[in-house]
C-alpha cells in the first residue's frame, strides 16, 4: 500500500486487521496482555504499508512499552516513518535532535519550547529544524510552534522574525495553547519590513 501523507490513517484490510490484533494484545482485550505479540502485529501492519505503525514501533522501543528498551531500533523506526512523510514522526524526530532527549517541559514566559538533556541522540539544531519544518508544512501544530521558536532565536539556521511570527500565528490558529504568549513576545520585535513580510503570508492580497 502506498502511504499518502494527506490521509495518514488510510490502511489496507490486512493492515487494519494487524492493527486490531496489536491493540488487542497491547490492551489485553479478551486475552492476556502480551507486549511481544503487540509488537509482532504492529510490525506486520508496518510490513503491509501502514506507516503510522512505524511511529508506534519507534515510540514503543524508545519507551520500553514492548517489554524492553532499544533506543537505536526505536530511532530507526521513527526515521523510517518520518522519511515516508508521517508528520507526527517528523515532529518527534525534530524534538529528539533538538534536545538529545525524549522528554520536555515548556516555559511559556520565554515564548519557546525548552527541553531537558537526555542522551537518546546527539543534540543537532540544524537537523531538528529541518524535521520541524517538514512536519509544520503538513499542519502539525507542535512542529509549527517549535519551528517558530527556533526561527525567532536563530537556532539551527538564520534568525527570521517574520517567518517566526508566521509559524507561531499558524500554530495559534491550529489551537496550540502556547502560541498566543509567544506572539505577544515576538510581535513588538518585528520591524515594519518584518511585519509586511508576515502579513504577505498571513493576509495575502485577493487575486484580481
Amino acid at each position: 500500500m502506498r502511504f499518502d501523507p494527506a490521509n495518514p490513517q488510510m490502511m489496507s484490510e490486512r493492515a487494519q486487521a494487524a492493527i486490531m490484533l496489536a491493540r488487542i494484545y497491547q490492551q489485553g482485550l479478551a486475552v492476556p496482555a502480551d507486549p511481544g505479540q503487540a509488537r509482532h502485529w504492529y510490525e506486520k501492519a508496518a510490513d503491509f504499508g501502514y506507516v503510522p505503525a512505524l511511529d508506534i514501533l519507534g515510540r514503543g522501543w524508545t519507551a520500553g512499552t514492548f517489554g524492553t528498551t532499544n533506543r537505536d531500533k526505536g530511532l530507526a523506526y521513527l526515521k523510517d516513518a518520518a522519511q515516508a512523510g508521517y508528520a507526527p514522526a517528523q515532529y518527534r524526530l525534530g524534538k529528539l535532535y533538538y534536545t538529545g532527549a525524549d522528554g520536555s517541559t515548556r516555559d511559556t514566559r520565554l515564548a519557546g519550547t525548552y527541553f531537558y538533556e537526555g542522551g537518546l541522540v546527539g543534540k543537532d539544531a540544524k537537523t531538528a529544524r529541518g524535521w520541524f519544518e517538514a512536519a509544520a508544512h503538513q499542519g502539525q501544530p507542535d512542529a509549527m510552534f517549535s519551528l517558530g521558536a527556533m526561527l525567532s532565536k536563530g537556532e539551527g539556521g538564520p534568525s527570521d522574525l517574520a517567518m517566526a511570527y508566521v509559524w507561531l500565528s499558524l500554530a495559534g490558529r491550529a489551537g496550540h495553547d502556547d502560541a498566543p504568549a509567544a506572539l505577544r513576545t515576538i510581535g513588538p520585535r518585528l520591524s515594519a519590513q518584518d511585519r509586511a513580510r508576515a502579513d504577505a503570508v498571513l493576509k495575502p492580497a485577493p487575486k484580481s
